[in-house]
């Protein structure tokens, strides 16, 4: 475990003129906590470097499409699959249907330039849409 001592007052050492450290002052310990940190000294600097490969569990279901949105493969939460929605570079989003809910308890807000394609809404007790200036509302 890396571990290196500042403290305040001590003569020598790089880090002898040290006072305080996000609010901390004395004798602070920076501490690694885990075998792939590794914190080391040079000159006036103290150097964090961290190495490993992820230690996650998510695998996915070949073949995938570039900019496709990954969905849950299964629900254990480990296997992802390719969906048939894409995001463009622009952020627009492709996709070949959609599924909304149809009624707005909640606070909606359709900002400018942006158009909102809902089908048949209805609006409950608390619910409300905002359109902004310059943006449209379409009910199919």
């Amino acid at each position: 475990m890396s571990r290196i001592r500042a403290a305040s007052g001590s003569s020598g050492g790089s880090n002898s003129g040290v006072t305080s450290l996000n609010g901390l002052t004395g004798a602070i310990d920076i501490v690694a906590g885990t075998s792939n940190v590794l914190i080391t000294e040079s000159g006036n600097e103290i150097i964090v470097s961290v190495t490993g490969t992820g230690t996650g569990n998510v695998t996915g279901i070949p073949p995938t499409t570039i900019d496709a949105i990954a969905i849950w493969a299964t629900t254990d939460g480990t296997e992802i699959q390719n969906s048939e929605t894409l995001v463009q570079a622009s952020g627009a989003i492709e996709a070949q249907a959609y599924i909304t809910r149809r009624d707005i308890t909640g606070l909606v807000t359709v900002n400018p330039d942006e158009t909102w394609i809902a089908p048949n809404i209805e609006l409950s007790l608390g619910g409300a849409i905002i359109i902004s200036d310059n943006a449209s509302i379409i009910i199919v």
